[in-house]
């Protein structure tokens, strides 16, 4: 049985950790172009040409169509990262480029949170903004047309316990495949077999702040590609409205 040895960036080839995302885009158009509107009770059913920037107008937010997303090949991973921004919660996104090791290589911000009020108007976003999100819609052009992303398929992952009732290990299942997670450690299974089973790496977890609170870490998301030996699982926590929760992580683990 394949297992993880300390950061997992540096472990045997074929075991691997990584933040995901990925598919779904659209045709080329002109910098500044009004970015894609879902409007209230639309789904978002990504274009086959790859992955695309949309403008949730009811949610006031930015996300990517698609995501999380694989290379054809299981080398390369593309991340759509939003960050909780504490008690604000202003729209953002970054677009991340990470290998099997987990090794970032290509970070292009779309929106900080600290810019959401400038950037955005009573109409959605600005001209500054639309020029950013057709810059993010290029590269994740580019990012399809040379890896051939492919999404990978969400997992059922039942809703946190309350704070004071943590359940480990906290599981995700897709009905042929099993992930459970707990802050100690991670087991994938397929069936009654076992894919992986490995400790949790120390950088999943948030370093709690000295501030006196404490947020507990819970398995808020998965999605796979059995094909691709590859699971994408997010970390998130719980918070409070003096303790705020830090920001979730994604990683992609291989066996």
């Amino acid at each position: 049985m394949p297992r993880l040895s300390g950061l997992l960036c540096r472990c045997a080839p074929g075991v691997a950790l990584a933040w995901s995302l990925a598919c779904g885009a659209p045709a080329a158009r002109s910098p500044g172009a009004t970015p894609r509107v879902v409007t209230p009770g639309a789904v978002a059913q990504p274009p086959s040409a790859g992955p695309q920037v949309v403008w949730r107008a009811d949610q006031q937010r930015l996300l990517v169509a698609g995501l999380p997303a694989i290379a054809r090949d299981g080398a390369v991973v593309v991340l759509a990262e939003v960050a909780g921004d504490g008690g604000r919660g202003n729209p953002n996104l970054a677009i991340v480029v990470r290998d099997r090791t987990d090794r970032e290589l290509e970070r292009r911000v779309i929106l900080a949170p600290a810019e959401a009020e400038t950037l955005i108007g009573a109409d959605g976003p600005g001209p500054a903004l639309r020029e950013r999100i057709a810059a993010g819609d290029a590269l994740l052009r580019a990012l399809h047309a040379r890896h051939h992303l492919a999404p990978l398929a969400p997992m059922e992952v039942p809703p946190p316990a309350p704070r004071d009732e943590r359940h480990e290990p906290l599981t995700a299942t897709d009905g042929r495949h099993t992930v459970m997670w707990s802050p100690s450690r991670l087991v994938i299974m397929a069936g009654a077999a076992p894919l992986l089973d490995a400790p949790t790496p120390a950088g999943w977890l948030a370093t709690p702040e000295d501030r006196g609170c404490t947020n507990p870490a819970f398995l808020g998301a998965a999605a796979i590609a059995p094909a691709l030996r590859a699971v994408v699982v997010t970390i998130a926590y719980l918070g409070t409205d003096t303790c705020w929760e830090p920001d979730a992580q994604q990683h992609v683990v291989t066996w």
